[in-house]
């Protein structure tokens, strides 16, 4: 036992590693709930005024911002409308300049997560400490495991920076990397398994997921629809699938959305979120305590796609097949992108040409807007040379060994590195420091982290997900050992 629980006069400082959010839920207060309902009705009035007297923009910015108070006072708001927008990569306009084009999903999961930490603060100061599961130093060291297996990149980035003509610039776009794309989703994704929330959060993800495959079957042209690009929307259907195929997100749902999401994968014509999404199930398998199950699900999963590809247009087929000119022309576009920085790196060797400042040379490549050479590796190198390259691949690595051998839930572990190898394999041949395209597999690493802590300090594992393929192998805790609240609907024990 710690040393808090011996003496409840002793608070530990509140952080998010100390907070024990799934032993006693938090529920919303009428007088919270009557105080969100002013709030939202302020914010919208305050909203219609602006749009009314400055246009739609100045709407957009005010209603943002103004809801701020809501969010906070509801935080489960906040965590679910970002799993909502998780798959529409978006940040919302600015009337004052583009510095204020906030990225939406990670920006909800900031204020739902700092919501959180403030509601489980105040609940800490009414209860003794002894009422709440006292954290042991295993949970605080999984937490850092995010921070130590990051702090390299951060040094490489940071010493790039002395080198760089515009150091400011560097510094923005690596705290953007680090913090939004990285940390942030980490973070969120251990607070909701702590609150027990992270299967709600997925079902939203998944049905969000899904409406994008109904706009990109139907359109033809989700990019026209959304304003998302077919490369970010094809992995997201990808990382979705993934989901539904080997956890009980949708148990009685499972294959007609696996056939919907599929039929907007094929929509999308994005090869590689194909790629990742077959990266993916072999990950699953090779790590599922038990492989038949999970080759029985990916096989079922080859017979639909089969199925799928003899009724689509013969143009979306030869594009996946290789064999349309459109088809051709990206692949030797992204070889000319990969040239082109290599040509750069050994230019400016050791260092790279800085975080942020790689700009395609190529004449072939000057139409082109994204300054990327769509290759997560060869970009890293381009940037900042063997040092960052070695740091991003530990940042990515770190995590996933820590996982693979300390954490006991394996299926839980299995499904989280089949997400991130599925993203990372897409990275391979496309953009992967894009606006939430690596927020899934963060929020996974989290939330496995979170799970990983929890078990080993004798704590019931609460708000994940079951994996009906790959069985679980998990030693329950002797009830002796809960300090929990009654488990809710959303808040599914782990299977034996």
């Amino acid at each position: 036992m710690s040393r808090t629980a011996d003496n409840p006069s002793r608070r530990s400082p509140v952080t998010l590693e100390s907070l024990d959010l799934a032993a006693r839920p938090t529920e919303t207060s009428p007088r919270t709930q009557m105080i969100a309902a002013g709030l939202t009705a302020i914010v919208l009035a305050m909203s219609a005024i602006a749009g009314l007297l400055y246009g739609p923009k100045w709407a957009e910015v005010v209603g943002a911002f103004g809801a701020l108070p809501l969010l906070l006072c509801v935080p489960r708001l906040a965590l679910y409308l970002s799993a909502a927008l998780l798959p529409y990569p978006i940040g919302a306009s600015s009337a004052i300049g583009a510095k204020l084009n906030f990225p939406i999903a990670e920006f909800l999961m900031f204020v739902g997560l700092a919501g959180t930490v403030v509601q489980g603060a105040s609940q800490s100061r009414r209860v003794p400490s002894g009422g709440i599961t006292s954290p042991s130093g295993e949970r605080r060291t999984n937490m850092r495991v995010i921070a130590l297996c990051t702090a390299p990149y951060a040094l490489v980035g940071l010493a790039g920076a002395l080198h760089s003509t515009n150091a400011a610039a560097v510094f923005f776009r690596l705290s953007e990397r680090l913090i939004l794309l990285v940390a942030i989703p980490a973070a969120c994704g251990a607070c909701l398994y702590k609150s027990g929330l992270l299967k709600r959060y997925a079902q939203i993800f998944v049905a969000s997921t899904a409406l994008s495959a109904v706009l990109w079957v139907a359109v033809g042209n989700g990019q026209a629809a959304l304003g998302v690009d077919k490369n970010p929307a094809g992995q997201f259907l990808a990382t979705s699938i993934l989901l539904l195929l080997f956890t009980d997100v949708a148990r009685r749902l499972r294959w007609p959305l696996i056939l919907l999401q599929l039929g907007g994968l094929a929509a999308t014509q994005s090869r590689g979120a194909v790629l990742g999404l077959a990266v993916g199930i072999v990950v699953v398998i090779a790590l599922s305590p038990r492989r038949s199950r999970a080759l029985i699900a990916a096989g079922a999963l080859a017979v639909v796609a089969a199925s799928l590809l003899v009724v689509y247009p013969q143009a979306i087929v030869g594009r996946f097949l290789n064999e349309s000119g459109d088809s051709l022309a990206t692949a030797n576009q992204r070889t000319l992108f990969r040239n082109d920085a290599l040509t750069q790196y050994h230019a400016t060797a050791p260092w790279g040409v800085g975080i942020g400042s790689y700009h395609a040379q190529d004449q072939a490549l000057q139409n082109v807007a994204t300054p990327d050479p769509h290759n997560v590796l060869v970009f890293c190198l381009v940037e900042g040379g063997v040092a960052l390259l070695i740091a991003f691949i530990i940042m990515v690595l770190g995590p996933a060994i820590y996982l693979f051998f300390k954490a006991r839930i394996r299926s839980l572990v299995a499904v989280t590195l089949a997400v991130q190898a599925s993203v990372m394999a897409h990275s391979m041949v496309d953009v992967y420091w894009v606006r939430n395209t690596p927020d899934a597999g963060w929020i996974l690493v989290g939330a496995a982290l979170a799970a990983a802590a929890a078990t080993r300090s004798g704590q019931r594992p609460v708000g994940a997900l079951t994996f009906p393929y790959p069985a679980i192998v998990q030693s329950r805790p002797t009830p002796a050992t809960f300090n929990a609240g009654p488990v809710s609907r959303s808040r599914l024990v782990v299977d034996e």
